[in-house]
C-alpha cells in the first residue's frame, strides 16, 4: 500500500480541481498506472483550495510471483485543473519513495533430514520418532500455525507433536525441526505403511496462506509381525540317550526355538525345565539372535546326581527373549514335544552265599562244583553285559583249576534278574598246599546304560580244606596162637594199620582179608571189631579176625598176611594195603593133633562101700 496527500500549496493560490481517479497514477520500477484503491475512490473529484491538502489517498498493487526483489520505488504523476484559468496541467513530482521487495516465505523440506526411528515397527509399538526439518528459503518470514503441519500414515497410528511449540515464526533461512512420538497402532495392517508430511504456512508480509510443502511417501514405516509368546516356539526337547545312571554325566540334551514373527528376537535366557529335581544341566550353546522364521538349536550337557531317586524325569524348557523391534520382553514354557531321562541305578553284582561241593577235598580230586547265584540288582538297575566270572583263592590257588560251566555264554543280565553261576573245580595232585581255602567270586560287566565297566566280589568268603589223600598202610599182623592143629577154631588175629593222609578212609571189611601163605585155604576166617571207622587222616586203627584151622589142613608152618581195603571219602576211590614184609607179618605153624587112647582103668578095690573115701583108680593112655 502506498498513500499520497496531496498540497495546493500557498494562501493565495487558485483552487486545484483533480476530476477523477484516474487523474492521479502511480507507478514502479516495474508498475505504471497503479490507481488508487477502491477506499479512495469515493473522494474524487477532490477540489483543493489554496494552502490545503487532500486526504490520504491509497494504492494497493499486487506483487507477481515473479516481481523482482530488492530496492524498489514508488513516484506519481497526476493531473488538476486550475479553477481559475480552467488550465489543465499535469505534474510528475521528482520525489519518490522506494521500498525493499523480499522473496515470498517459502519453507522446503531439508534433505535428508528426515528419519523415521525405528522404521520396522510391531503393532501397537511405542517409542517410535519422527524427525524432519524444513527451512524458509524466502526472505519473508513465515508462520507455521499450531494445526499446519499434517504427518499422516495409511494407519491410525497416535502421533504426539514434541518440539516445536506452534505457532511458531521462521525468519529468511531460518531451520526448524521438528519430533514426533508415534505409538503404531495395536490394528495396524501388517506391511508398509507410507509416511505423508504436509507443512503449511503464512508469509508474514502478505498474509498469504501457503500448502506448497507436501512430501507425499516421505519413508515408510514397515509394520510386521511382532514376537511374543505365541509365535516363538519350543519345537521339542531331546535327550540323548533317554537312560543314564546315578552319578552319571555328559548325557545330552537339545532344544529348538522357532521365531515364527517377522521380528528378530535376542534369546535371553534358556534353560530346562526337570520335572523333579536331581539332574544338573549346563548351556554350551551361546544365546544369541534369531531372525524372522528361522530356528536355533541350542545343546545342553545334563549330570545326574549320585543321589537321584530312579525313575522317569519328564523335561521341558522355558526361554525369556526380546523383540528387537519394538524392545518388548517376554518369556514362555511348554514345549511342543517333551522328552523324558529315566534314571536308574549304576548296574552292579551281588552274589548268594557261596556253596561248595564237597568242602572238603583230596588232591587229585575233580569236578568239585563252586555255585553262586549272581544278581544284577533290582528292577531300577541298568542292564550288564556279564563280561568275566572267576573265582579267587585266598592261598595255594596255582593248585586248583576252574572251569565255568554256567552261565555259557556270558549273558546280558537285566536289572533285578539273576543267572546261576557254577565252575568245576580240579585239585593238583600232588598239591603244593593242604589245608583251608578261602573263595571268593567276582564278576565283571559293562553297564549298558553309561558303558562302564564295573566289577563286584563277594562280601563273605566260602572255605574248602585241601587234604592230602587217605591211606591205608599196614603195619603188622599178628596172631596170639603160635601153633595150631587141624581143626583149631577161635584163634585170634589183630592187624594193624594207620592212614598217613588227611583225608579219612571207611575201611571196606567185605574186601579185607588174611591171607595164610598168600592163599586163605585150608582156614577160615570171620571179622570181629574195628577199633575205629572211617579212618582217619594220621589214626591208627586195629581190626579183629578169629580164625579157624580146617580139618584138612596141612601141617607146616603159614605165613599170615593181610589186606585192608577202604574207600577214601573225599575221592570216593579205593585204597588198600597189604602186609608184605618180615616184620609186617606173623607165622602159625600147623601141627598134626595129639592122638590119646585109653589103654586101661583099674583100681585096687573091688568093692566099696557107699560113702567110702580115698578109693584108689588108675587109668593108664
Amino acid at each position: 500500500m502506498t498513500r499520497l496527500i496531496l498540497t495546493n500549496s500557498g494562501a493565495l493560490n487558485a483552487s486545484a480541481v483533480i476530476s477523477s481517479p484516474d487523474s492521479i497514477a502511480l507507478s514502479t520500477n516495474v508498475l505504471s498506472g497503479i490507481t488508487p484503491a477502491n477506499n479512495s475512490q469515493s473522494l474524487f473529484p477532490i477540489t483543493l483550495q489554496g494552502d490545503s491538502s487532500t486526504q490520504v489517498i491509497d494504492f494497493v498493487h499486487g506483487l507477481t510471483g515473479s516481481y523482482p526483489t530488492g530496492l524498489d520505488t514508488v513516484q506519481v504523476a497526476y493531473s488538476y485543473r486550475d479553477n481559475n484559468s480552467n488550465r489543465l496541467y499535469q505534474v510528475t513530482p521528482a520525489n519518490i519513495d522506494s521500498y525493499q521487495v523480499l522473496s515470498r516465505s517459502q519453507l522446503t523440506l531439508i534433505a535428508g533430514s528426515d528419519t523415521l526411528s525405528p522404521d520396522t515397527v510391531v503393532q501397537g509399538q511405542g517409542g517410535v520418532r519422527l524427525v524432519f526439518s524444513v527451512r524458509n528459503d524466502g526472505e519473508a518470514p513465515a508462520i507455521i500455525g499450531a494445526s499446519d503441519v499434517s504427518v499422516q500414515f495409511n494407519n491410525n497410528h497416535t502421533i504426539n507433536l514434541v518440539s516445536p511449540t506452534l505457532p511458531d515464526t521462521l525468519p529468511f533461512l531460518a531451520t526448524r525441526q521438528f519430533v514426533y512420538d508415534i505409538t503404531t497402532a495395536s490394528d495396524a495392517a501388517i506391511g508398509i505403511d507410507p509416511l505423508d508430511v504436509t507443512v503449511a504456512y503464512t508469509d508474514t508480509f502478505s498474509g498469504k496462506h501457503y500448502t506448497d510443502l507436501t512430501a507425499n511417501n516421505l519413508d515408510t514405516l514397515t509394520i510386521v509381525t511382532g514376537a511374543d509368546t505365541q509365535n516363538v516356539q519350543i519345537q521339542f526337547v531331546d535327550i540323548t540317550p533317554t537312560r543314564a545312571n546315578q552319578g552319571q554325566g555328559g548325557i545330552g540334551a537339545r532344544v529348538r526355538l522357532k521365531n515364527l514373527s517377522q521380528s528378530t528376537i535376542r534369546i535371553d535366557t534358556l534353560f530346562l525345565q526337570p520335572s523333579r529335581g536331581g539332574v544338573q544341566q549346563t548351556l554350551n550353546t551361546t544365546l544369541g539372535n534369531i531372525s524372522p522364521g528361522a530356528q536355533q538349536t541350542f545343546q545342553f550337557t545334563l549330570a545326574v546326581d549320585d543321589t537321584t531317586s530312579p525313575g522317569s524325569i519328564s523335561f521341558d524348557a522355558a526361554y525369556g527373549a526380546t523383540d528387537l523391534t519394538s524392545g518388548t520382553t517376554f518369556a514362555d514354557t511348554g514345549a511342543l514335544v517333551l522328552d523324558t531321562l529315566d534314571i536308574r541305578i549304576p548296574a552292579n553284582f551281588r552274589f548268594t552265599p557261596v556253596t561248595i561241593n564237597p568242602d572238603t577235598v583230596s588232591e587229585g580230586q575233580t569236578n568239585v562244583l563252586v555255585t553262586t547265584t549272581l544278581i544284577n540288582g533290582d528292577n531300577n538297575t541298568s542292564d550288564a553285559q556279564v563280561t568275566g566270572l572267576q573265582l579267587l583263592f585266598s592261598v595255594g590257588g596255582t593248585n586248583m583249576t576252574t572251569t565255568l560251566q554256567t552261565p555259557s555264554p556270558l549273558p546280558l543280565l537285566p536289572g533285578g534278574d539273576s543267572v546261576l553261576v557254577s565252575f568245576a573245580m580240579d585239585i593238583a595232585d600232588p598239591s603244593t598246599y593242604h589245608g583251608v581255602v578261602n573263595v571268593d567270586v567276582t564278576a565283571t560287566g559293562v553297564d549298558q546304560t553309561d558303558s562302564g565297566s564295573f566289577s563286584d566280589t563277594t562280601t563273605t568268603p566260602t572255605s574248602f580244606l585241601i587234604q592230602s589223600k587217605g591211606q591205608i598202610v599196614v603195619d603188622s599182623v599178628r596172631s596170639t596162637v603160635a601153633q595150631a592143629v587141624p581143626g583149631q577154631t577161635g584163634i585170634p588175629v589183630t592187624v594193624y594199620f594207620h592212614n598217613p593222609g588227611q583225608a579219612s578212609v571207611d575201611i571196606d571189611l567185605a574186601n579185607s582179608s588174611l591171607y595164610f601163605n598168600g592163599s586163605t585155604t585150608y582156614f577160615s576166617q570171620s571179622f570181629d571189631s574195628l577199633s575205629s571207622d572211617p579212618l582217619i587222616g594220621g589214626a591208627i586203627d586195629t581190626a579183629y579176625f578169629t580164625v579157624n584151622v580146617l580139618n584138612n589142613a596141612l601141617p607146616g608152618a603159614y605165613a599170615v598176611s593181610a589186606k585192608i581195603t577202604g574207600q577214601e571219602t573225599n575221592l570216593n576211590a579205593v585204597v588198600s594195603d597189604s602186609a608184605s614184609t618180615v616184620t609186617e607179618i606173623d607165622s602159625l605153624l600147623i601141627v598134626t593133633p595129639g592122638d590119646l587112647r585109653l589103654l586101661s582103668v583099674t583100681t585096687n578095690f573091688d568093692s566099696v562101700s557107699i560113702g567110702s573115701q580115698g578109693v584108689g583108680v588108675t587109668a593108664r593112655v
